[in-house]
């Protein structure tokens, strides 16, 4: 029985570390999007998720920084989400991509 305790134990342990450094591991993002008001913007987000479009649609509703750095914009559409190092499919999402870069 001491045996299946400490296997038990152990098994749980490796368990919970596996969780803690996966829930760690963040993976960055840039999603073209509009905010209420019309504006189109390319934001950064870092994100546990590993699916693009989970975070595209989990990201509908939320609030990012507006351009002041200060003030809250509402994210009313999400277009398109991508890894950091990634190109956009849209030709208009790689034009604000780059101005949002220079």
């Amino acid at each position: 029985m001491k045996i299946l305790t400490r296997g038990f134990f152990a098994a749980c342990c490796a368990f919970y570390c596996v969780g803690a450094m996966a829930a760690d591991k963040t993976i960055e993002y840039k999603c073209h999007m509009e905010l209420v008001g019309g504006d189109q913007v390319v934001n950064y987000i870092s994100s546990p998720l590993a699916n693009a479009r989970l975070l595209q649609g989990q990201m509908q509703g939320k609030t990012i920084f507006g351009k002041d750095g200060v003030s809250r914009k509402y994210i009313y559409q999400v277009f398109e989400c991508v890894k950091a190092k990634q190109s956009f499919g849209s030709v208009d999402a790689q034009t604000l991509d780059k101005k949002t870069l220079s």
